[in-house]
This record gives C-alpha cells, structure tokens and sequence, in this order.
C-alpha cells in the first residue's frame, strides 16, 4: 500500500454469511485498516457489507449513505451500495468514490455485458456534464476494478 494521508476503501471488506463470520470480517479488517498509514481512512459499504460497523482500532469512518467529507481542501463525495435511484442529487466535490461504478464507466464484465449502476450514471452525469470515460472507481463483481 503506498502512503498518503488519505485512504478510501470502496466497499465489499466482509464474505457473504452469519453474523459472526462478518463480525469477525469487521475486526479483522479494522486491525488491516490500524496498519496503514494514512490518517483519514473511509470505508465505502458495498453490497457484501454489514449494514453498520464500527472500527475502533483505526478509526475509519464507514459510510453507509451518501455522503460529502471534506478532507483537507478535498472534498469527497461518497455513494455505497444501491440499487435505485440516489435520493439527491450529487454535489460539488473533488472526488466521488462509489462501490459500483457507473452504467459504462469500467463496469465491463467478464461476460462482455456492462454491470455498472444506471441511477449512478444519470447521477454522475446530472452533477459532471463531461466525458466520464477517463476515470472513476467501483468495480462490478465480474470485472477487475477502477483506475483513477
């Protein structure tokens, strides 16, 4: 992990299973988040996640609706899991982190087929009219991940 002052992690942390099995996920991953350097860490829920989670021992902020932090002069706007449209509209911000990318934005599959968010897509073109193939994060379950 290289260092920096922020780190963001976008979700998906947890396996599918009971309580337990996710409860020790958290901690587990609480105790690798402790590890890192950075100083501001945040935690994008992704769809795998447990609806809340607390980490004491790094002291990330898990972000479970959309959400706009600001970090030094940044400000990051994240969106976790959905699967319907965002009850508002994205605003202004530096950065926007999302667990799933946008419909189109390197959401493609290894089926061929694109399995970005729809809703996010309009979002993202509502709020940043220009092109939005360059960049962006997320990544579908069948694809390999974002680039920044």
């Amino acid at each position: 992990m290289p260092p920096g002052y922020l780190l963001i992690h976008c979700g998906d942390f947890a396996p599918d299973g009971g309580s337990s099995v996710r409860l020790r996920a958290v901690e587990a991953f609480d105790q690798w988040l402790a590890a890192q350097p950075h100083k501001v860490k945040l935690v994008v829920r992704g769809n795998h996640d447990p609806r809340s989670a607390d980490f004491p021992a790094s002291g990330a902020t898990y972000i479970c609706k959309p959400t706009s932090v600001r970090v030094g002069s940044l400000v990051v706007h994240s969106v976790p899991f959905t699967r319907g449209r965002l009850r508002e509209p994205i605003p202004p911000c530096d950065v926007l982190a999302t667990h799933s990318p946008p419909k189109g934005v390197l959401d493609l599959c290894y089926s061929g087929g694109h399995g970005g968010c729809r809703f996010l897509r309009s979002a993202v073109e509502d709020a940043i009219p220009q092109n939005l193939e360059g960049g962006g994060g997320g990544r579908v379950g069948g694809g390999g991940g974002g680039e920044l």
